[in-house]
């Protein structure tokens, strides 16, 4: 499973589809409409993968 730099609604779809549950940690925020959260990095513990993200420019092209 390789969810980095992925959006967040697309990591959650991968976890959700494995059966897994996830936990969210925003390390900062964006409050313009062109910023993407996009998964930085991931744990799994278990039964749970801890989501970090960060907010990007939209036009910040990464993995998808």
């Amino acid at each position: 499973m390789d969810i980095i730099a992925l959006p967040v609604d697309k990591a959650v779809k991968i976890i959700e589809s494995h059966n897994m549950t996830y936990e969210i940690i925003r390390i900062n925020s964006a409050c313009a409409d062109d910023y993407i959260e996009r998964v930085i990095r991931y744990a799994v513990a278990g039964n749970k993968v801890i989501l970090t993200t960060a907010y990007f420019k939209d036009i910040l092209r990464l993995k998808e």
